[in-house]
């Protein structure tokens, strides 16, 4: 039986179990069954919980869920799971798959996997309904206690509206196509999120995009951009340092992890130096109705 799911911690309940193994692992989900919640009922799609939440039930028992993550502006989708009891079961997954999209309430332009590589099933799913490879992602962490802070710079400061073009141009140029535009990064900047931008006589030569959750004793940076005249300067290194201790800075936040492209050898260097570590080797599939 198929039917729209609608009750939060039931539906984080199955998806925890399952996304802390590497051959269920969504790169979307977190593993923190309290923050899997929170963002199911604060922070997911633009639709209804039960009309982005579809499960399949063999008897009483849920085997198989797939939860849409819709934003209706772009036409997107970022697609949870499939998470399957039976990583075999790619008929309940491709059932769930085309009875979602036969009700879905908009039109849908693209759609996004994002399992690890580990997760076999999911990729051949993504492969039975069109969704083609778009490259592979490495989730890097630090903890606290390998954080070595540097001493604060002058040319470090927080984003001030007069930097929107600049930060824009750099935003478009390194990360085409990406989760986050810049009025999305500005419009969020509070006393956990922060822009910082590398600036030396008023040319804005690179930025970090960072956000802390110590409620849930979580943070990420998002991004990290250096101008490619001003690479090789180790303004790179310097931003990151800047993140990192402003992260650390909330008692709470024990643990910083971050998400790079597999094809950018001098970041992966430049993390790799700062004692951050590999996590998760995930890939990115991307669909068009």
């Amino acid at each position: 039986m198929i039917k729209p799911l609608h009750n939060a911690e039931d539906i984080a309940s199955f998806i925890h179990e399952l996304n802390v193994n590497a051959d269920h692992h969504i790169g979307y989900v977190g593993t923190d069954l309290e923050e899997i919640t929170d963002t199911l009922k604060h922070d997911f799609s633009d639709f209804s919980l039960n009309q982005s939440v579809i499960g399949a039930y063999e008897g009483e028992e849920l085997v198989a869920l797939i939860a849409f993550d819709v934003d209706e502006v772009e036409a997107t989708v970022e697609v949870w799971g499939p998470f399957l009891k039976n990583p075999d079961n790619e008929e309940a997954a491709l059932k769930l798959w085309h009875t979602w999209w036969k009700n879905t309430p908009c039109s849908i332009l693209r759609y996004y996997l994002f399992p690890n590589v580990h997760n076999y099933a999911v990729i051949e799913f993504a492969n039975a309904i069109g969704a083609r490879p778009n490259g592979e992602h490495y989730v890097l962490s630090i903890e606290r206690s390998s954080h070595q802070p540097l001493t604060k710079l002058h040319t470090i400061v927080p984003f001030h509206e007069k930097d929107t073009d600049a930060i824009a141009a750099l935003h478009n140029e390194h990360f085409p196509d990406t989760y986050l535009s810049v009025e999305d990064m500005v419009s969020s900047l509070d006393s956990n999120n922060k822009l910082f931008l590398y600036k030396e006589n008023d040319v804005v030569k690179g930025y970090v995009y960072v956000e802390a959750d110590p409620k849930f004793e979580e943070s990420d940076i998002h991004y990290i951009a250096v101008k490619p005249e001003y690479r090789g300067q180790g303004i790179g290194t310097l931003l990151l340092h800047e993140a990192t201790t402003f992260l650390f800075s909330f008692s709470a936040i024990q643990n910083i992890s971050l998400c790079v492209s597999a094809d950018s050898e001098d970041a992966l260097f430049m993390y790799k130096k700062a004692h951050f570590t590999l996590d998760h080797q995930l890939i990115s599939l991307v669909g068009k109705t």
